[in-house]
């Protein structure tokens, strides 16, 4: 059944132009309409005939009649296991009220042809999606792609609130919102599956008292309103290949408890590979008062080797210490970044201190980048510092002055060397160049943590 809430305001969604369309020794059976929750999900269904089997296949989209500065102008929609018949495919990324064209291109035996090209109009984005304003001031030098995101924890009460019962929601780089949906009251993370087929959202949770983990499909008419055994899941947490999604988890009620680390697999089993107590790190001081105490709050998963899943890791930022650990997915405690008295490796840290430390993003190169608060109410900074594990140093390399957040934050480093800022309780996105430049900036009341990916089908950005 659809869900409740997150569908478009308006009438019923356009529908496409479909029927036989034959291209050379191919005939082609294609059916388009869009999605009844999200309406700007396009909806391909289709079939070929005439090939001697089909190998490969996907669908090319493209806007009708793009501004000149809009940098999203279409895509390809991979199809998984294409068939002769029967084959339901996305279109992800498109914007609110606006006229596409499509193809199916589909390969096999030596043989690739393709459909004669489709329509499709999208419809309305929702009222409850927030507004965003946007401001470029170098068109040429954005990265592009995609910014996964939520309303978060709200202003503090600043001019237009925010948070609350917002939607998670994706932008394009032009800052225009492709896709939404009803999320938990206060949400603090939004991620795509590995695979790109749903979508992942979780309340932040913060003593306790509120969670809730919801999955939905990518067309928004597969929903799990509040997903069994992660009830307990705050702040954040990243997904892992194969359906994999890891969860930071009270291990009690309270004020700044140790969080549990679960791994959830598809068939809803859950795995405890570690407890963030002492026995990983030395606690630290809370932001309710009492030292000693541990307040884990933000998570990502490293792809190691890939015919190997034992070599694959997570790296964990806790705020009271000060610190972030790399541990493997059997709990093997890796190293610590930051903190004091460390229980295994870490490093000897150059360039100064940090206070209040969130979002993060360890690079492929080694280098360590994160969204630094700062005491409540104060500066904040985007800090990065180049790790070595050979002399067990950390120097810092780079450092930048967003809007202040004295909850969340988030810094990922793009594949163009900008780097994605998110200031949260100042609902501000920016993306900046390594001079500090920004490039590009979207505005809103409050906004959670934010996934940056170059597209909305297959695998995140490493």
């Amino acid at each position: 059944m659809p869900p409740r809430g997150g569908a478009p305001n308006g009438g019923a969604p356009d529908t496409g132009s479909g029927g036989s369309a034959p291209t050379g020794a191919c005939t082609f059976d294609v059916k388009a309409s869009l999605s009844t929750a999200i309406g700007t999900v396009g909806i391909v269904e289709w079939s070929v005939s005439g090939l001697p089997s089909v190998e490969s296949a996907e669908i090319e989209f493209e806007l009708v009649n793009p501004a000149n500065d809009e940098m999203n102008r279409g895509g390809k929609a991979p199809v998984s296991e294409p068939k002769a018949s029967g084959n339901r495919t996305l279109l992800l990324g498109l914007k609110g009220n606006r006229d596409y064209t499509f193809r199916v291109v589909a390969s096999g035996g030596g043989t690739s042809c393709q459909s004669d090209s489709q329509s499709i109009k999208t419809g309305p984005v929702a009222n409850s999606v927030p507004s965003v304003q946007v401001s470029t001031n170098n068109a040429g030098a954005r990265a592009g792609g995609f910014i996964i995101t939520s309303g978060g924890v709200g202003n503090l009460g600043g001019p237009g609130g925010g948070g609350g019962n917002s939607p998670v929601f994706i932008l394009d780089a032009d800052g225009d919102v492709v896709w939404w949906f009803s999320a938990p009251n206060q949400t603090s993370r939004a991620h795509m599956s590995w695979e790109g087929t749903d979508m992942w959202m979780m309340a932040l949770n913060v003593q306790n008292t509120g969670g809730q983990m919801r999955r939905v499909s990518m067309d928004g008419l597969d929903v799990q309103m509040s997903v069994s055994g992660l009830e307990g899941g705050h702040h954040d947490f990243t997904v892992a290949p194969g359906g994999v999604v890891t969860v930071i988890s009270w291990t009690s009620a309270g004020t700044d408890p140790p969080s549990h680390i679960i791994e959830r697999s598809p068939d809803g089993m859950l795995k405890t590979i570690a407890t963030l107590d002492s026995k990983y790190y030395a606690g630290g001081q809370s932001a309710f008062g009492g030292s000693g105490t541990f307040h884990a709050n933000a998570i990502h998963f490293h792809l190691g080797n890939p015919d190997d899943p034992s070599d694959d890791a997570y790296t964990i930022s806790d705020r009271n210490p000060n610190l972030f650990i790399k541990i493997k997915r059997s709990g093997e405690l890796l190293w610590q970044f930051g903190g004091s008295n460390p229980v295994g490796k870490s490093f000897m840290v150059a360039g100064g201190t940090w206070q209040v430390n969130h979002g993060h993003h360890l690079q492929p190169n080694g280098n360590f980048l994160f969204f630094n608060n700062g005491n409540f109410g104060g500066q904040s900074m985007v800090l990065e510092y180049k790790l070595d594990e050979t002399s067990w140093t950390a120097q810092k390399v780079w450092e930048y002055r967003p809007p202040a957040s004295p909850t969340l934050g988030d810094a990922q480093r793009l594949p163009n060397g900008n780097t994605l800022v998110t200031s949260s309780s100042t609902g501000t996105i920016q993306e900046v160049t390594s001079g500090g430049q920004v490039i590009q900036e979207f505005k809103t009341a409050s906004l959670g943590y934010a996934d940056w990916r170059p597209t909305l089908y297959g695998p995140p950005a490493r």
